[in-house]
């Protein structure tokens, strides 16, 4: 490996707390190649934060693989271990935080948005929270617009960042490649907030099947076959707040507590835009299990 004279981001960012928007969007263009460049080698880092970035004259070096995993399922079990949580929580996508087996590249996508969006606006979307409430915002909060935060941010670098932290892998970046193609001005963003009305023209009548299959199969307290069902029928139609209900209980009994949280926020929102409030009191969980 070469030697890196230059500060780690972390340091700079003390100096300085907030970075020029110039200065912002060529570190995300050197890590976002670097990300590429792994990403493409079936590796996934695991841990992006301003500590493991090394500031050159002319370059910005990723750093610290240590917690890195391949891509690949079936690759080397030795390396890590499934159900654990790695990485560092200030950074970590939700199903990072919720030790998916299957968190890819996408984590390392909402790692890279979180980046962007303290060296912005000097801090990260979540911050001075318990690691309790710092997990659960990640999986249920939207964070406050980073224009909102700082007004002179392009609208361009702006969407770039606010996709990488989309809580839904689907819905962030598909990849590097593609995050690096909208952190210029004239970028294309054409894939960006991909819309319900899209998915249902496309695929709505396999959504209303899996929504049925995720109905009936809840009815009869089949939770995993009520959790994928709805989950899958949530990815082509737009769930109404009793089927959200329905898909966060199913959820808790499949022991996914971040996609529990995020349903009933989802129910929570979709009431308040009906009726203009939450009535929904948290349910018991008191029913019988598979």
């Amino acid at each position: 490996m070469p030697y890196v004279q230059g500060p780690t981001l972390r340091q700079r960012l003390q100096r300085e707390g907030r970075l020029p928007v110039a200065d912002v969007t060529a570190i995300l263009s050197d890590l976002g190649r670097a990300l590429a460049y792994a990403h493409r080698r079936g590796v996934v880092h695991r841990d992006i934060k301003p500590e493991n970035a090394l500031l050159d004259e002319d370059a910005v070096f990723l750093t610290d693989f240590g917690v890195a995993k391949p891509l690949d399922p079936l690759a080397d079990a030795r390396l890590t271990s499934h159900g654990l949580i790695v990485g560092t929580p200030t950074y970590m996508a939700p199903e990072q935080a919720s030790a998916d087996a299957g968190a890819d590249h996408r984590a390392d996508l909402y790692a890279l948005g979180v980046m962007g969006y303290e060296l912005l606006v000097g801090e990260p979307p979540f911050a001075d929270m318990p690691l309790g409430a710092l997990l659960a915002a990640h999986a249920v909060r939207e964070p406050e617009p980073v224009e909102r935060r700082r007004p002179d941010v392009p609208a361009h670098l702006a969407d770039a960042i606010a996709r990488c932290l989309r809580k839904e892998p689907a819905d962030r970046w598909g990849s590097a490649e593609e995050l690096l193609g909208a952190l210029e001005p004239g970028g294309t963003l054409s894939t960006r907030n991909p819309s319900v009305p899209h998915r249902l023209a496309t695929s709505g009548a396999d959504g209303l099947r899996h929504l049925e299959r995720g109905r009936a199969a809840f009815g009869r307290l089949a939770w995993h076959d009520a959790f994928h069902g709805l989950t899958a029928a949530g990815e082509t139609v737009e769930l109404e707040a009793e089927d959200l209900e329905r898909l966060g209980e199913a959820a808790w009994w499949v022991a996914d507590g971040p996609a529990a949280l995020r349903a009933r926020e989802r129910a929570c929102s979709a009431s308040r835009r009906l009726h203009g409030g939450c009535p929904m009191e948290p349910r018991a969980y008191a029913r019988g299990t598979e």
